[in-house]
């Protein structure tokens, strides 16, 4: 079992949330599922598909307290948005790309 990457898989069945990149804590090979989801992204391309997948990852913080970075990346302004759990709660930074989880900046895997 190891961390691993995948593309429109929804969250959980219950939740309905399918951001478009996860990266989940482990692959059970034996029930062929991800489980634990550390990481999300969300691209977009217009401010009120931002303001959707904002609420999302906010769910999706609630609900999986596996989650520690998710980010939404609007792609026609070239901007990221990086949301992180703290002890105080979900912090959000405009701007900021770097995922402690994958030790990168984002944008330079584009």
């Amino acid at each position: 079992m190891g961390k691993v990457i995948l593309t429109e898989t929804r969250l959980s069945d219950a939740l309905r949330i399918t951001p478009d990149i996860s990266i989940w804590g482990r692959f059970n090979y034996m029930k062929a599922i991800a489980e634990n989801p550390l990481l999300t992204i969300e691209i977009t391309h217009t401010t009120r598909n931002d303001r959707y997948s904002e609420r999302t990852i906010y769910t999706a913080f609630k609900h999986f307290s596996s989650i520690e970075e998710s980010f939404i990346y609007n792609f026609s302004t070239d901007t990221w948005t990086r949301y992180r759990r703290t002890p105080k709660g979900v912090e959000m930074e405009d701007g900021k790309d770097y995922s402690s989880i994958l030790k990168c900046y984002l944008h330079t895997m584009l």
